[in-house]
């Protein structure tokens, strides 16, 4: 009986160990997939990020609460509606100056002040 008792405490180990290993290699390889997961999802996140302008991976991080609202925050606006006005103002100089260089009077003031 010691003998059949010590077989099957040798079986039972080496079945135990093999059950371990089947156990940590399935272990290993969920530990595998979900880092697979996670860094495709996160990748995921940023190509969309970049492509249009979403903030998956600011509200995955909590820093906003609606991830579809563009990023334009009120300095950007107003920088926007500053170089907007700048343009304006560039324009019509632009089109003062036209006006005054192709009137005829200009170029008779002109040709008298090359006579001087």
């Amino acid at each position: 009986m010691k003998i059949e008792h010590a077989v099957l405490r040798d079986a039972g180990t080496s079945l135990n160990a093999s059950t371990l290993n089947e156990e940590n290699t399935m272990s290993t390889l969920s530990l595998v997939l979900l880092i697979g997961s996670i860094t495709s999802l996160a990748l995921f996140a940023s190509y969309l990020d970049a492509k249009f302008q979403w903030r998956l991976n600011d509200w995955m991080n909590g820093e906003c609460s609606n991830p579809f609202v563009k990023a334009v925050t009120d300095k950007q606006q107003q920088r926007l509606e500053d170089k907007d006005a700048q343009i304006k103002a560039l324009m019509a100089r632009i089109e003062t100056l036209e006006t005054i260089v192709t009137e005829p009077a200009y170029e008779l003031n002109k040709k008298i002040n090359a006579l001087k």
